[in-house]
């Protein structure tokens, strides 16, 4: 287990895993001004949580975790701003 507490908290250590170089976005639930729409979620949250610009994101589909019986959607989008 790697230990992120001594990571710079920088937008660019929310979007790429310095270790890995892949994108690790968080996650998010949809609240009210995302009107059900999960493109609106993460479009949302990308600029929340990364201070991060998307173009326009594609779905790739889906995974479920029966034990906590819970779904996420995966989508995927350019970078095009921090």
């Amino acid at each position: 287990m790697r230990n992120h507490s001594t990571r710079p908290n920088t937008a660019l250590h929310q979007i790429l895993d310095p270790e890995t170089g892949f994108a690790v976005l968080p996650g998010g639930k949809t609240e009210a001004q995302d009107h059900g729409d999960p493109v609106s979620t993460l479009l949302r949250e990308a600029e929340e949580e990364a201070a991060a610009q998307l173009g326009r994101p594609l779905r790739l589909g889906h995974v479920t975790d029966p034990s906590a019986r819970l779904g996420y959607l995966r989508y995927g989008a350019a970078l095009t701003g921090v």
